[in-house]
This record gives structure tokens, C-alpha cells and sequence, in this order.
């Protein structure tokens, strides 16, 4: 296990804990106050998250997700409409995307079963400006990685070289995000 380390952003103090390749299994994050776990993944212990070419969004258009996040740092969040944590967290996740410049990082949204119409109607409520990837079924995330299956919500921040650089299961807050992208653009 890593040592721990805290980052200081927006006058928040946000634990964090470098681990390896077992983050979020047992008791090798740091929990928040509010029952989040957050893990920090060390330079030599990220996993490559290869996007698909292409899924369908909630409105049911094709994305292009190597267009919208190449050479990027991504924010992928997985949320439900029903799941109470993605509602308290929305409003966190649509302030931090609003805080970066959109040619820096990129914001991509994966819901999982759901159906369309309540995944439309959270996303026009929580007034989500960035793309959201329709996976009923979770095939796309289970393709992704075996760390992105760990519960929800769930926030991972990918480097721009495509690694993994930390992972968060549960709720974000706007300052968590925001922390740990500054931390994955000043690797850039």
C-alpha cells in the first residue's frame, strides 16, 4: 500500500491514498465523511482505459468518445436516474465540468440500467451539459475494467495518456473532482 497524502483544493482538504492495483476492495482507500472511497492509482499502477469507439448516448445519437476525450483528462462518472447518490452528486459533477476549459477535460457520463426516458429526464434535471453514454445493461463498463464494477456512483479521472490516475466510489463533491483533475493536468 501507498502512503497517504492530502491535497488541498478550493480551501477543502481532500484525503487521498496512493494504492495499488486492489483500490476500493477491503479498507485501502481513504473514506470521506460523507462514506466515499477515494483511491489514487501511482504512476507505475494505472490501468489503460481504452474507450470504445463509439455508444450510444442517452438521446439515442452514436458518440464519437476518441473525438470527444482524446488527449484529454476524462471524468467518466457511472450513475442511475434511481440511485440516490448520483442525485446528491449531479450538482457537484455539473459545477466541476463548468470549472475546466472543455479543450482540456473532457466530462463523459456512463448510466447503467436504466431506461431512456428516466436517464433523459435526470440528465435534463441535473442540467448535464456533457455527453452521457446509454449502457443499459452494463456490457460497456464491464468491458472497460474490473475496477469501474465496484459500485455506484462511480468517478474515475483518466490521464490524458488514457491510465487511470484515481478512482472514487460514491458521491464527489465539486472539490474532489476538481483536485483530482488539477492533479492529472499538471501530469500532463
Amino acid at each position: 500500500m501507498g502512503r497517504p497524502r492530502a491535497l488541498l483544493a478550493g480551501g477543502v482538504a481532500v484525503a487521498l491514498l496512493t494504492v495499488g492495483c486492489s483500490a476500493l476492495e477491503g479498507d485501502e482507500s481513504i473514506r470521506t465523511e460523507d462514506g466515499s472511497a477515494i483511491a489514487q492509482f501511482s504512476p507505475t499502477e494505472r490501468e489503460v482505459i481504452e474507450l470504445p469507439a463509439s455508444a450510444p448516448g442517452i438521446d439515442g445519437e452514436q458518440l464519437d468518445l476518441p473525438a470527444l476525450t482524446r488527449g484529454k483528462v476524462v471524468v467518466l462518472n457511472v450513475w442511475a436516474s434511481w440511485c440516490g447518490p448520483c442525485v446528491k452528486e449531479a450538482p457537484a459533477l455539473r459545477r466541476a465540468d463548468a470549472r475546466f476549459d472543455s479543450s482540456e477535460v473532457a466530462f463523459l457520463g456512463i448510466n447503467i440500467r436504466d431506461n431512456e426516458a428516466s436517464a433523459k429526464a435526470f440528465a435534463r434535471t441535473h442540467r448535464l451539459r456533457y455527453p452521457n453514454v446509454s449502457d443499459p445493461s452494463s456490457a460497456l463498463l464491464g468491458e472497460l475494467s474490473s475496477k469501474l464494477t465496484v459500485g455506484m456512483p462511480l468517478t474515475a479521472v483518466i490521464g490524458a495518456d488514457g491510465r487511470m490516475s484515481a478512482l472514487v466510489k460514491g458521491a464527489v463533491s465539486t472539490a474532489t473532482v476538481a483536485a483530482l483533475v488539477d492533479e492529472a493536468l499538471a501530469e500532463k
